[in-house]
């Protein structure tokens, strides 16, 4: 058993390895150049050539890649190229949405999907049993994308119950407005995905 564990542990690591060589490199691949893109319509070559260097642009490849790798196995995931802004914070920034937004629709799928999944396993082949099936089946080939439009719509633009403009931009120091802001999207995820659930 510890050296199947072991297995699966070392197949994880040369996976995201390896993915993460190939993000990278296609990063690096894709047309289009972040140092012109910071010095502007306006940036002189000289200019774009500063920026490259300062960037570390100007280095192969792999050797970029061989210094972020380090970083992020020191915990350092680096700075933002365009922002200059740690990546590290700008993900915990977006954390404090993303995980509560994660976790309630997770929570609305399960109490969605457990207990009608019970009732159509005990109720196989009945009316009650068909119609959760045909319900969830319907539910399910719903895109997320226009679930949330119909429910913003109905319960933001046209019965005003709910805020239909995002997360707050005091956040989580107005905990009422950003619960409220989550409800509209926690729900429409949480619908879909206890239907496929």
């Amino acid at each position: 058993m510890l050296r199947y564990a072991a297995t699966r542990i070392l197949f994880l690591a040369l996976g995201l390895l390896v993915a993460s060589a190939l993000i990278f490199a296609t990063l690096r691949i894709l047309p289009g150049d972040v140092a012109q893109m910071i010095a502007g319509t306006e940036g002189t070559p000289a200019q774009v050539e500063r920026i490259r260097s300062d960037l570390g642009l100007d280095r192969p490849v792999a050797a970029q890649y061989l210094e972020w790798i380090g970083g992020v196995l020191t915990g350092d995931l680096g700075t933002s190229m365009l922002t200059r802004a740690s990546v590290a914070g700008e993900l915990a920034a977006k954390a404090q949405v993303t995980i509560p937004l994660g976790a309630l629709s997770l929570v609305i799928a399960l109490a969605f999907a457990l207990p009608l999944g019970v009732v159509s396993a005990v109720r196989h082949r009945t009316r009650t049993g068909t119609a959760i099936g045909v319900v969830s089946q319907l539910l399910a080939a719903v895109p997320v994308v226009w679930a949330g439009l119909m429910f913003v719509v109905l319960f933001a633009v046209l019965l005003g119950w709910l805020p239909a403009q995002g997360f707050p931009r005091a956040g989580w120091q107005d905990p009422v407005g950003a619960i409220r802001a989550l409800i509209l999207p926690a729900v429409t995820i949480g619908i879909v995905e206890g239907a496929m659930l």
